[in-house]
């Protein structure tokens, strides 16, 4: 970001000898372990099983291509964005100064460095291992004593959203061959594109692109979902358990796969399926998957197939056949930051493919059913809602104007990242019934109770899917999931996951304090869905009603 932006500057815009704000830069790194770290690496695609509990035996496939399988694809050590206080990683190093910017002198399109850090400890899993990157900013210093620094180090400025601290998950084979007497060697590359880091000594020629093809289409959270080994049991199991059931009734069962990524489609096939079919609009998903298809040999039958065309096009006629089964995760590349569109989504597309579909057609998931909680945060309403007219000294009314509707539309957050707790157990929203085609409009009102005195800042809403009536998986984090007991009274943060959840920010009183709401309060929903036939979107109001104050 910084490095180019101002590079183009000091050759276009810039005279010489002129002032530069920010004037430094420094990136430093330490060595931390977390099993989150390794949520990101794409060399375990090539090694999935699953458990088939109808032949008593491990089932195992790809999801590499046959020229990635046993690498380490360069573009895993890219940085990923994280309030590390959160994550609670463990630290195996102290942080040594790596990257070192001055941008009052000339940048260099490309540059990296090296160095040695000195172990705490062995690292107990090197799987688990990553750089754990913070950066240091000298902002202005006129050599006379007056200095203003910013530093992303965890803790040590207050509370901000937009500068995180970043990690870096690194090759373990590289980690486990470069330990030598208590140190590793790590290094950095930065070009415009992007910044890589590693450990061991770099190869010079080694190149920088994508050697997996994941990271082609994909971003690191959609990769820690297909790494995501219990995740993908269930999808297995209970993909397993209705295939099975319809080769008993049918003796065959074809599958069709309309969501993006192909991974049910791939799971239908190793559990059994005589047929599967994944439609990949994605121009890139669609090579990627193909080669994935080509790389199990279980496959190789033809009865996996990748068709680059929408189902809106698909025919009974062009697929052969009436399918047996309609599948989606749902998953879809250009919704993934929006998981309430892409369950409705999802309803849309099994409405178009009622005309493919044969007369007795599993849909999976059957439903999706949209929850919300009320929320408290200790510091992320911090980066919502109007400035006001001083802050920093500076007047921000002019902006504020622009801001007159900030809280009328969701913000997604990964959940798990921010201090919170609950006021409200959760509640079901809407249900999507996947079973039916949808037809016209949803309309929904429901009353929620509060139950714990607080702030409430918001509600967040995630979707849970109804797999096959008796399995569930969820988009929401561990936290707004335990509906049996009460939140506990403090701030908390939850284990990750690789969902995003959606924040809808109530309305707030003037002065930009959030008010107090009480047990005993209700926040009245109104959700609503429209459809046109070909789309369909929705709706959510939440307000305090008149039997309690309103919230913040």
């Amino acid at each position: 970001g910084a490095v180019p932006a101002i590079r183009d500057a000091q050759n276009r815009l810039l005279r010489e000898n002129a002032r530069c704000v920010p004037q430094r830069a420094g990136v430093s790194v330490s060595l931390v372990s977390h099993p989150w770290v390794a949520a990101f690496n794409t060399s375990q695609l090539g090694r999935m099983q699953c458990f088939d509990s109808f032949a008593n035996a491990f089932i195992q496939f790809s999801l590499l291509p046959a020229d990635a399988l046993g690498k380490w694809c360069p573009l895993i050590s890219t940085a990923l964005p994280v309030h590390v206080l959160s994550l609670d990683a463990k630290q195996i190093s102290t942080p040594i100064l790596l990257l070192d910017f001055e941008f009052e002198k000339p940048l260099r399109e490309k540059g990296g460095a090296s160095a040695e850090i000195a172990l705490n400890e062995p690292p107990a899993d090197f799987e688990n291992c990553g750089l754990l990157i913070h950066w240091d900013l000298t902002l202005w210093d006129d050599g006379d004593g007056n200095r203003v620094t910013y530093s992303t180090v965890p803790g040590k400025e207050l509370w901000q959203d937009h500068w995180l601290q970043a990690v870096a998950p690194v090759d373990p084979e590289k980690l486990r061959t470069s330990l030598r007497g208590g140190q590793v060697s790590v290094f950095a590359k930065y070009a415009d594109a992007a910044t890589w880091f590693g450990v061991g000594h770099e190869e010079s020629d080694e190149s920088d692109a994508c050697t997996c093809g994941h990271h082609e289409v994909s971003t690191s959270r959609r990769i820690a979902q297909l790494t995501d080994a219990s995740r993908r049991d269930v999808y297995f199991s209970t993909l397993s358990t209705i295939i099975h059931w319809k080769l008993e009734k049918s003796k065959k069962c074809s599958v069709l796969d309309v969501g993006d990524g192909s991974l049910l489609a791939i799971l239908a096939k190793a559990a059994g399926a005589t047929r599967a079919v994944s439609l990949e609009e994605n121009a890139a998903s669609f090579k990627l998957f193909t080669s994935i298809a080509s790389n199990n040999p279980s496959f190789a039958d033809d009865a996996l197939e990748i068709i680059p065309y929408p189902l809106c096009v698909m025919s009974a006629q062009a697929l052969g056949e009436t399918m047996d089964m309609l599948v989606s995760e749902p998953f879809y590349y250009a919704m993934e930051a929006r998981p309430i569109l892409a369950g409705l989504n999802f309803w849309v597309q099994r409405s178009l493919a009622h005309h493919v579909l044969a007369p007795e057609a599993v849909i999976y998931p059957a439903v999706g059913i949209v929850r919300g909680a009320v929320v408290e945060f200790e510091d992320l309403w911090r980066a919502h809602g109007q400035v006001g007219k001083l802050a920093s000294g500076l007047n921000h009314e002019v902006f504020d104007e622009f801001q007159k509707d900030w809280n009328g539309y969701p913000y997604s957050y990964p959940l798990w990242m921010y201090s919170h707790r609950m006021l409200s157990r959760a509640f079901d929203i809407l249900t999507l019934d996947y079973k039916t085609i949808m037809n016209g409009s949803y309309h929904k009102k429901l009353d929620v109770p509060i139950e714990r005195d607080g702030k409430a800042h918001g509600v967040v809403v995630w979707i849970d899917y109804d797999l096959t009536g008796t399995s569930r998986l969820s988009t929401g984090c561990a936290c707004v999931n335990d509906i049996t007991s009460p939140q506990p009274e403090q701030m908390t943060t939850c284990s990750p996951t690789a969902f995003l959840q959606e924040v809808y920010w109530l309305p707030r009183a003037s002065d930009g304090q959030p008010d107090s709401c009480s047990s005993g309060n209700r926040l009245h929903v109104d959700a609503r869905i429209q459809e046109d036939g070909e789309t369909a979107d929705f709706k959510f109001l939440f307000s305090f009603n008149s039997q309690g104050p309103p919230a913040g």
